[in-house]
Formats: C-alpha cells, sequence, structure tokens
C-alpha cells in the first residue's frame, strides 16, 4: 500500500486529537479506521504517559503516513491530554477520538462534506457499542430519535443531551478557542465542554449516519476504562456532577439572546439528563457502596433542591420528574440500602421534595405509582413502617436473585407431587408480545371442540420470584404444555412422566442449521446448553416426514416422539373466508395499497442477539424510483431486528410501509403480490400460495458460514436468486412471468418439506396428542 505523503504546504480540513493511555492491543485498529480518509487532515496521537508498548504499536501502525503525528508528555490525564491537542491543532475542524474507538469507513469526509454545504460549526453522526463479541445502538439514542438527519439546537431538540462525550463530532476550531476540559473534575467532564458549544453553536447538522463505534472493555482484559469504575470511586463522581451541573445552569445564564422561559426549559431538558444517567445511578452506588459517604450524598441533593426552589421557584420542582421519580418513586424500591441511622435524613429529603409538589402532581404520583405511594408517605412519617419494608425489600431481593434455584429445586418438585390437572393445557414461549399464530390456531381449535380446557398462556419470560413461582405451579400440575422454541423456565428440570410437552417449533420445514444440528457452527449453542434445552421434549411436531428426519437430528431426539403431522400456524392458507377478511382488514388499514402490486420484503436476521438489532436494508429507497408507480413496498423484519431507527423518506411516504414486530408476516403473505426473502422460513408458508418469490440472497457465502444450511441453497429456491440492487429490479418486473419456470420445482419443494400441511394441522394436533 503507498503510504500518504504531505505536500509541504500542508493545510488540515481537520485535526484529529487522540489521546493514548496504555491501549498498546487496541491502538493499531484506531489508526487503521483513522487512515480509511480522504480528506485532509492531521493526526495527533498524544501519549500519556503510557507504561506499555503503546507508542511503538502506534508507530507500526502509521507505517509512515506523514498525517500521523505522535507526541508523548508525561501523565496528567484525558483532559489535559485533549487540551494540549486543541492548542497544537492546525485544523479548521477539530474532531476527537479514543484510542479504543473506531471509526466507519471515510466517518471524517462525511462529516466534513456536510460541515461545508450546511455551513455549520457542529456536526455529529450515529454511535455504536462494542465489545469483542456484538455491537449495539444505544437505546436512549434511538428512543430519542437523536441521529435524525438535519439541523438541530438545544432549545428545539433537547435530545442533544443525550450525547455530550467527544466522540463522533466534528467541531469548528472557533468553539474550541476560549474552551478547556476540567482538569478537576473526573466525571461528566465533557459535559461542561459541549453545554457551551451547544450553547454557542451557530449551526448543529447531523448527518445519520452511524459514523462512530465506541468500545466497551471486557473487564477481563485488565485495561478497565475510567467509566467502568465508577462502583469505586461512586461518591468522588457524584460530587463531581453536581459540580458539572453547577458549571452549565451558570453558563446557560450568560446567554442573552434567551428569555426566561427558554434558559429554564433548557435547563429542565439537560437535568432530566443529568438526573437520569449521572445523579441517581451515582447516588444509588453510593448507598450500595459507600454507606459512609450516604449522609454527605443526601445532604447534596437536599442542597440542589434549595438552591433550584430559591432561583426557579417551587413549580420548576414540579416541572421536573427526574427528581421525584428517581428520590421517591425508585428510592422507596431501594429502601433496603438506606441504612438505619440515615431514617431522619432520608425522611426530611423525602418531605422536603413533597412540600414542593402542587397536588395535581401528587394526585399523578399516588395514580401512576400506586401502592408505591401509600409506602412512601408511611415510610415517611413512621420509623417502625420503615424498618418493616425495609426487611420485606431484603428479602424479596433476595429471593429474585435466587429465583431460579429456590423454584428449581425446591418449588416445581414440591408442585409435582400434586395430583395432574387433566384439563389444564399451558401455551408457553419466551417471546413478548400476542399470541403467535402457531398458538392462535390451536387455541381456535380447542374452543372448537366445546371442551372445558383450562388455557393458561405464558407469553415472555417473568422476572419476579412471585410470578414465576405461579408460573412453576402451573408447569408442574398441567396434563400439556406446548412450546414453540427454546424455553428456559424448563431447562434442568425434572417433568413428571404422565405430562405431555409438545415442541410444535416456530418455523416450518428445515432451512438453517439449529440446535445440535448446528453444533460447531458460528453462532451456535454449545452441546451441554442444547441437551439442557430440548431433552424434555415428549413430543415434537413437523411439516412433513423429511422435516421429521432432520429434526431429530436438530433435537436429538428419537424417531418415536417425532409427529408429522401439519405446523398450525398453515392452517390460514386453506381457510378462503378467512384470506377474504385479511384483506379487507389490510386495505382498511392500509388505503394506500388499493389497486397496487404489493411487494413484501421480509428478511431473515443476522448475527448475534445485538447484531440482530441493527439490521441495515440492503438496497435503496430509489429502487422505487425505477418501478411503474403502483408498486408497493412492504418491509417486515424479524421480530429480533429493531426498527425504530429505520426512517420513509417524505417522497416515498405513499409506496413504502415499515410493520412493526407484532404484525402477522403470514397475514401479509396471503396479502402481497410478490415476496423477496433471502434464508427465511416463511419459504415453507409461501410455497402453498400460488404466487411468485424472490431470493435476495446478497450476502449467501457469509451467511452460510455463519448459520450453514441443511441443503443446497438451490435445494430451497422456487424463485430468481438474486445478489444486487440491479437484479432485484429486473426479477421483480419479471415476477409473473418467470413463476411458471419454477412450477415443477415448487411441487418438488411441496412434496419434501410440506406434505403434512393441508389445512387441517391443528385439528390433528388437538386430536392425536391432547385429547
Amino acid at each position: 500500500m503507498k503510504k500518504k505523503q504531505i505536500p509541504n504546504k500542508y493545510r488540515p480540513e481537520i485535526s484529529v486529537i487522540v489521546p493514548m493511555y496504555n491501549v498498546k492491543n487496541l491502538i493499531g485498529e484506531t489508526i487503521a479506521s483513522l487512515k480509511r480518509n480522504q480528506c485532509k487532515l492531521e493526526v495527533l496521537l498524544i501519549d500519556d504517559g503510557s507504561s506499555d508498548d503503546t507508542v511503538d504499536q502506534a508507530m507500526l501502525a502509521i507505517d509512515g503516513d506523514k498525517r500521523f503525528t505522535i507526541i508523548r508528555k508525561a501523565n496528567s490525564g484525558v483532559s489535559d491530554t485533549r487540551n494540549r491537542g486543541i492548542r497544537r491543532a492546525k485544523g479548521q475542524y477539530i474532531f476527537f477520538c479514543d484510542s479504543d474507538d473506531i471509526l466507519a469507513d471515510y466517518a471524517l469526509d462525511k462529516l466534513y462534506s456536510a460541515a461545508v454545504r450546511e455551513k455549520a460549526d457542529y456536526v455529529y453522526g450515529g454511535i455504536k457499542k462494542f465489545n469483542s463479541t456484538k455491537i449495539w445502538t444505544i437505546p436512549t439514542h434511538d428512543r430519542t430519535n437523536l441521529f435524525t438527519v438535519g439541523p438541530k439546537n438545544i432549545l428545539e431538540n433537547p435530545e442533544l443531551f443525550q450525547s455530550m462525550s467527544p466522540g463522533g463530532k466534528l467541531i469548528h476550531r472557533d468553539l474550541l478557542q476560549n474552551l478547556q476540559f476540567p482538569q478537576d473534575i473526573h466525571c461528566a467532564e465533557d459535559q461542561v465542554v459541549f453545554f457551551k458549544i451547544f450553547n454557542d453553536a451557530k449551526k448543529i447538522y447531523c448527518i445519520g449516519d452511524y459514523i462512530y463505534f465506541y468500545r466497551e472493555r471486557d473487564l477481563d482484559n485488565n485495561e478497565r476504562s475510567i467509566t467502568q469504575q465508577r462502583d469505586i470511586k461512586a461518591f468522588a463522581f457524584f460530587l463531581d456532577i453536581f459540580s458539572v451541573i453547577e458549571k452549565n445552569r451558570v453558563e446557560i445564564e450568560k446567554n442573552t439572546g434567551l428569555s426566561s422561559v427558554q434558559k429554564n426549559k433548557i435547563i429542565k431538558e439537560y437535568l432530566e439528563r443529568a438526573f437520569t444517567f449521572d445523579v441517581w445511578p451515582l447516588f444509588l452506588r453510593v448507598i450500595k457502596f459507600h454507606k459512609n459517604k450516604t449522609s454527605h450524598s443526601i445532604t447534596t441533593v437536599i442542597n440542589f433542591i434549595d438552591d433550584i426552589e430559591s432561583e426557579l421557584g417551587h413549580e420548576f420542582i414540579n416541572q421536573f420528574p427526574a427528581l421525584r421519580y428517581f428520590f421517591l418513586r425508585v428510592l422507596i424500591d431501594n429502601i433496603d440500602h438506606v441504612q438505619i441511622k440515615h431514617y431522619r435524613q432520608y425522611t426530611f429529603l423525602v418531605n422536603r421534595i413533597i412540600g414542593l409538589l402542587s397536588d395535581k402532581t401528587k394526585d399523578a404520583c399516588s395514580r401512576y405509582w400506586g401502592t408505591r405511594w401509600n409506602d412512601i408517605l408511611k415510610v415517611a412519617s413512621s420509623f417502625t413502617y420503615f424498618l418493616k419494608l425495609r426487611i420485606q425489600k431484603r428479602f424479596l431481593r433476595w429471593l429474585n436473585s435466587n429465583q431460579d434455584y429456590i423454584i428449581k429445586n425446591y418449588a416445581f418438585p414440591c408442585f409435582k407431587l400434586l395430583p395432574v390437572q387433566k384439563n389444564k393445557i399451558v401455551f408457553a414461549t419466551s417471546t413478548k408480545g400476542k399470541c403467535s399464530a402457531n398458538f392462535t390456531a390451536l387455541l381456535n381449535e380447542l374452543r372448537r371442540t366445546g371442551k372445558n380446557y383450562e388455557i393458561k398462556k405464558f407469553l415472555g419470560l417473568a422476572t419476579t420470584f412471585r410470578l414465576n413461582f405461579i408460573r412453576a405451579y402451573h408447569l408442574a400440575t398441567a396434563k400439556n404444555i406446548i412450546l414453540e422454541s427454546y424455553y428456559r423456565p424448563l431447562y434442568n428440570v425434572k417433568c413428571r412422566n404422565d405430562v405431555n410437552i409438545i415442541q410444535i417449533w416456530h418455523a416450518c420445514g428445515a432451512f438453517k442449521r439449529f440446535g445440535f444440528s448446528a453444533l460447531g457452527q458460528r453462532d451456535a449453542n454449545s452441546e451441554d446448553f442444547e441437551n439442557m434445552a430440548h431433552s424434555f421434549y415428549t413430543h415434537i411436531v413437523s411439516s412433513s416426514e423429511e422435516t421429521a428426519l432432520l429434526y431429530q437430528d436438530a433435537f436429538n431426539a428419537p424417531a418415536s416422539k417425532m409427529h408429522s403431522i401439519g405446523v398450525p400456524r398453515t392452517d390460514i392458507f386453506f381457510n378462503h373466508k378467512k384470506i377474504k377478511a385479511i384483506r379487507r382488514s389490510i386495505l382498511n388499514s392500509y388505503p394506500i395499497l388499493e389497486n397496487s402490486k404489493t411487494v413484501l420484503y421480509s428478511p431473515t436476521f443476522r448475527g448475534g442477539p445485538n447484531e440482530r438489532k441493527n439490521f441495515k436494508l440492503p438496497f435503496n429507497y430509489n429502487l422505487l424510483d425505477t418501478l411503474p408507480n403502483d408498486y408497493k413496498l412492504v418491509i417486515k423484519l424479524h421480530p429480533a431486528v429493531n426498527t425504530d431507527n429505520m426512517r420513509v423518506p417524505d417522497r416515498y411516504k405513499d409506496r413504502i410501509i415499515i410493520l412493526s414486530s407484532s404484525d402477522d408476516v403470514n397475514e401479509w403473505m396471503i396479502f402481497c403480490d410478490i415476496l423477496i426473502t433471502d434464508y427465511s422460513s416463511l419459504i415453507f408458508e409461501y410455497a402453498l400460495m400460488d404466487k411468485p418469490i424472490i431470493f435476495y440472497a446478497y450476502d449467501l457465502d457469509e451467511y452460510f458460514d455463519e448459520r450453514g444450511f441443511y441443503f443446497d441453497y438451490a435445494t430451497y429456491t422456487y424463485g430468481d436468486i438474486v445478489k444486487d440492487q440491479l437484479e432485484l429490479r429486473r426479477a421483480i418486473l419479471d415476477a409473473e412471468d418467470n413463476k411458471a419456470s419454477y412450477v415443477s420445482k415448487k411441487q418438488r419443494f411441496l412434496d419434501k418439506f410440506m406434505a403434512s400441511c393441508d389445512g387441517a394441522s391443528s385439528k390433528r394436533i388437538i386430536d392425536l396428542l391432547i385429547s
């Protein structure tokens, strides 16, 4: 690779400041990601007195690239290191990058291009976190739409306060001209700088793209960063955050361009963020791990309330929900961490807050907090009640932390001594939300029998001891338990011999390897885990004899447990009355689909649990510009994928629909004219209908390495296979004409994988396995 040479009169557009300290194993990745930018930049790698080989590793990674400069200095902390970088920087813009973080390809190019185009002095993009095993988005960023493209300001966009760390922001040097990171503060010091930047910036702009990856270090690699030391330094950090809050309150008061009402609005939004993510978590750590500092911490909060009331009035407290929520509502749930000797101070704090609340606010607290509001009032006036509640909370905390062991080793065995209730059926799944299509089909069939069954539906996993205790009773006494996926509450439990545990599985056919069949694959579980998860099934339902053979391997089950009697969720494809009702319902909800050619895109997920949430569409919305106007695109992603960040551009609002995870994909397959999928098990149900399908397998080799298939991919495809957007467009336009080419192959597919699905699967399961 040719080394980057710098002209003599080189003037950088961007100065990148990278503080380094003992990151010999990580700095190479950071430098490599910085190199992948074409704009004029200088990179100042400032070593803060590392005691390892950080500098040597940095020099190897630079490999003669003249854009990089290494500066050595004695250890003085990250704030002083950044300040030194600001003084040395020559660029028009400044970008801070931590020495263990990574930039997306061309991240700086994108930021600088936006800064010039928009004439913005502060430009930022999306941030994700990562560690040695996964990548994920930050929930608060997602919830507040922090990375929506466009201009921002702190008055109208309080979500800016959700990201006040240096990484991922391009800042005009004028904003940093007379600004320094405070060296006497060691927690949230960045907020002092960024609050002032938000206050002074003429134009803030977000480009929308994810451009920065923040590393969460693994605790076992002996490279613990300061953000992972909050338990150790909780009290010092707690005092720091109040110092930061005070500095920022003073800063906003200096802004003569804002009215008092506007200033109060900004302060309120900032305090909500500070109390939610800094003050309360640190306070909780103090009362847990630094009990001798609890008194000081409570006094600090009380003094803060006094200051706020005197400066902004008691009405401001009513507009500050984070204060009352955390120090009343959440603190009562953690009352067991409050020591007896601090009872008077605690009640003084509680009564101080309650005394400032209006009657309207108190009514709202009573309405939404229920019994907890009564507990707060009783504890605040009765030492005896405080002692009682404290003991109760401690016992419940112990129960909840040991519930799995207690329930599986003591409660469940005791419940097994009770008689089996032959009319009781438990439907259990780890997935939250409404009943699945499989469960719904079986429940409807049970109603048609007219028999008096006791039905229990456990949708999602319970988190409290009480709820899991109740569920254990029903699982131990039911005659029939119906599952459709992995179900942890039955792991390592010895079930009684006279109970049916029926696994109907959540997908038809057998496409991707799973269970024991996937052992050794990149995304597989261990053999011990799979044995624990599947060994207790008494019956396993499949969609065909061929599929049953594959399920034997996947579940490591004998042939005697296999029942090739069909999958309940497929019955709907044979119910013509229901099909008509589904079409009417969808058209009522989405009238733009009337007289349209509906293309449904429904792919499977990729990667591990957190990667699945960040799926990115493998085509551009401008695909629709190349299709006739009556073509509409409906996107239904896997339930494991987060669609919160997906936004349809205004120009496509009447041609694109993004469905939620709760929408029934079967209903949309019935409605659509064309299905685009990849490696999803939807291909099995869809084959029951006479409609065209397109297989968009743009990452086939990579996906095969991750999951593996039972057969060659071509075995499953009864439609066109495409690899890019151009091929996809052509396949969509030719879909109806090409359908006839796959008739015989589709029939072989049905005979192999779906032979037992004929519209009567639910009835057979009830008749043969339950009744």
